[in-house]
């Protein structure tokens, strides 16, 4: 289903509104309280794990503390009525389906992903009884805990909502959905880890794909090779202690999120030259875009033994810091000129006989070997399963990264895989250039990934059936160049949200549909400390709540309940002017139809009202909606031409003509909203044909009549 929307979103008040949207929901209209004495408790579970009891107080909690107001024009004081009638929660009740023994949430977040089981059925009915929670494993009662917190509304002291009674059937698309945070190019507090980890498990992402180390620094206290923070962190407190990683991990667990740690090798390795240098070629060598993808260069000695034997060992200790059935030993951007320009790689290459793939294999084999052992599967970058011709275990899981067209080849070698294109899920791409001497400025994969792109994405596109199946899900990723605690929620959130809801219920959601419920799932972070950003004006979407309709909906848009919509936005801020409405929409028959209206008071001297054909002094006022519109145009590809915000005005409208025989030429659309045309600042826009007499007299006219509206009243001194 699409809509329609005047501004650009509609708010749906009701189950709708949760993020991730449900598989299967069902809601009514009658208004549901929290009663204060309302509890949740355990039907048939005796012995309940202790992340399960905290989740349940983390939940009440939630309830107690969120306040989000409903996002609609009165903030929800439209309601009282309804809130006032409503019949009060006193309980839920939460139980297992399945028999056998009560497993934690912890346990089994870390399980193979096949076996997971997080669906859950959640009814709460309208006349006050006991609401249910049913799931076949702690960790479907936790996702449901999660989807049962999204469900309220707080007004005038009033834990409420008005969608009762409620009936949700829910269960994920992919089993795995992914957060990478690189960690390496600048440190994050283990702080700011788990904030966001509150807010992955508040959209059910369940995977934390944690890059912890880089050229950059080493920030990972590996037991047995301490060195390598010690000289390799940014400072002291800048590293992640043994105890620092089990809190994590364990923070993680309890959420229902893997931890899925990663050290990138062979190359990402610079900064372990500072403790072994004997291990690394080219390090820091110049160049740097000779040797590497970005400074400071720095790869593994493949060819060497010694720096292989370390690679596996150093390993083996790291992954066996973390639970997870998944260790990734990246595998990416392996520069050969760095190889082919290292004497002892050159030495150790001739002595062996053996060719630079060859010893790439060797290295692989090691590293991955130790993994095994541990009975786990290796994650490696689509390089290792596309660019080299070396052996990988049939259980490595692929991250296809470079580009979404390389998913199919990687399909076609029989790879389990997961998404993470940069040109959808990169969310470091469009913030500029980083490096200083990099004269365009701009960054590797512009433009910037909006949470639209994300949504948008299919990820069985070109696969066929069989080939489908190997897509495990997907992940948003923040390589760290630009970022930092200062910005990290600002840049994840609620973008990171997108492809959440894309690999828990599937793809084909319509972003219009959706940005409502991004926009309540947001304001729901805030509410618990994490600094999501706005996706547009408040105004937008609180007036756009009442303006939904189906695509195919012939029905007028300007009905009665925008009409009092408007009158009362009008009463509540307190104007004595009124505003004209159009909308224009294309209909079914292929043609434009336009719908207009005015409302409020025209003049109060005669207190005649706005009519669509009122004439007004339109100022700056304007100029949001110009920009929103424009920007719609300008994001619509069905457009032609296509325009964009440097399209010169002449090119669109040829009638285009001002003074200045320049601006006439030059002037683009950017330059108009940013008052780069060299026109003044109010509404006269000078002809080529008027004279300065002309001019002039046009000045004298308007401050004239300026200043009798002012005295009639009808313009505010």
């Amino acid at each position: 289903m699409t809509r329609n929307f005047l501004f650009v979103a509609a708010l749906v008040t009701s189950v709708s509104a949760l993020w991730p949207q449900p598989k299967q929901f069902s809601a009514g209209s009658s208004a549901l309280k929290i009663s204060p004495s309302f509890d949740i408790t355990l039907s048939g579970i005796t012995d309940a794990p202790r992340d399960l009891v905290d989740a349940i107080s983390s939940t009440k909690d939630a309830l107690s503390n969120d306040k989000l107001e409903r996002l609609v024009v009165g903030r929800g004081a439209s309601d009282a009525d309804l809130i006032a009638e409503g019949a009060e929660l006193a309980e839920l009740v939460v139980s297992l389906e399945s028999g056998g023994p009560v497993r934690s949430i912890s346990e089994e977040a870390v399980d193979a992903l096949e076996s997971r089981q997080e669906g859950y059925t959640l009814v709460i009915p309208e006349d006050g009884s006991s609401a249910t929670l049913k799931a076949n494993s702690t960790l479907g009662l936790y996702r449901g805990l999660t989807t049962f917190q999204q469900l309220w509304y707080f007004h005038n002291g009033t834990i409420y909502s008005v969608q009762a009674p409620i009936e949700i059937e829910d269960s994920p698309t992919y089993p795995y959905r992914g957060l990478m945070l690189d960690t390496a190019r600048n440190y994050y507090p283990v702080a700011d880890i788990k904030r966001t980890l509150d807010a992955m498990s508040l959209v059910k992402i369940n995977t934390f794909h944690w890059h912890v180390v880089d050229s950059q620094s080493f920030p990972l206290q590996v037991p047995g090779f301490t060195e390598l923070a010690d000289v390799g962190a940014y400072a002291p407190s800048a590293i992640y202690s043994p105890e620092d990683v089990q809190g994590i991990v364990s923070y993680a667990a309890a959420r229902g999120i893997d931890v899925i740690a990663e050290i990138d090798t062979p190359g990402h390795t610079s900064v372990i030259s500072k403790a072994h240098p004997e291990h690394v070629a080219c390090a820091e060598k110049t160049p740097w875009a000779n040797y590497c993808a970005e400074p400071p260069c720095g790869q593994i000695r493949i060819a060497s033994d010694e720096a292989v034997n370390f690679t596996a060992s150093l390993i083996e200790a790291a992954s066996s810091m973390f639970q997870s059935k998944f260790f990734s030993t990246g595998g990416d951007e392996v520069n050969e000129p760095c190889y082919r320009d290292d004497e002892e790689t050159q030495q150790a290459l001739n002595a062996s006989g053996r060719t630079l793939e060859q010893a790439l294999d060797g290295f692989v084999q090691a590293t991955h070997e130790v993994l095994h052992n541990q009975g786990k599967s290796a994650v490696v970058w689509e390089e290792m399963a596309l660019d080299h011709n070396i052996t990988l275990k049939e259980d490595t899981v692929i991250l296809v990264w470079i580009s979404s067209e390389h998913v199919k080849s990687v399909a076609e070698k029989g790879f389990k895989l997961v998404h993470a294109a940069s040109d959808y899920f990169y969310m470091d791409c469009g913030l500029g250039g980083w490096i200083g001497d990099f004269p365009a400025g701009n960054s590797w994969c512009e433009p910037f990934k909006t949470w639209q792109k994300s949504y948008s994405f299919n990820p069985t596109a070109n696969l066929t059936e069989a080939e489908s199946q190997l897509v495990l899900g997907g992940q948003s990723l923040l390589w760290s160049e630009q970022s930092s605690p200062q910005n990290l929620d600002s840049i994840v959130w609620p973008r990171a949200a997108s492809p959440a809801e894309l690999y828990w219920t599937g793809p084909g959601g319509n972003v219009s549909e959706a940005l409502p419920r991004l926009h309540d799932v947001a304001f729901r972070m805030r509410q618990r400390g994490i600094g999501a950003i706005s996706l547009q004006p408040l105004c937008s979407f609180l007036l756009s709540s009442v303006v939904a309709q189906n695509s195919t909906s012939t029905s007028p848009i300007l009905s009665s309940q925008v009409d009092t919509f408007i009158q009362d936005l009008l009463k509540e801020w307190g104007t004595p002017g009124g505003v004209s409405v159009a909308v224009v929409r294309l209909g079914s028959s292929g043609s434009w139809e336009v719908e207009t209206k005015g409302y409020g008071v025209a003049k109060l001297q005669d207190g005649s009202n706005f009519t669509a054909d009122t004439v007004l002094s339109i100022g700056s006022n304007s100029k949001l909606f110009n920009v929103v519109a424009t920007g719609l145009l300008i994001s619509n590809e069905s457009v032609t031409p296509r325009i964009d915000w440097k399209t010169k005005i002449g090119s669109v409208i040829p009638q285009w003509e001002i003074a200045d025989s320049y601006a006439s030429e030059k002037a683009s659309i950017i330059d108009l909203m940013s008052h780069r045309t060299g026109l003044p600042r109010h509404d006269f826009m000078y002809r080529r044909s008027d004279t300065l007499p002309s001019m002039v007299r046009d000045e004298e006219d308007e401050v004239l009549e300026a200043f009798h509206r002012i005295q009639r009243g009808e313009l505010l001194p």
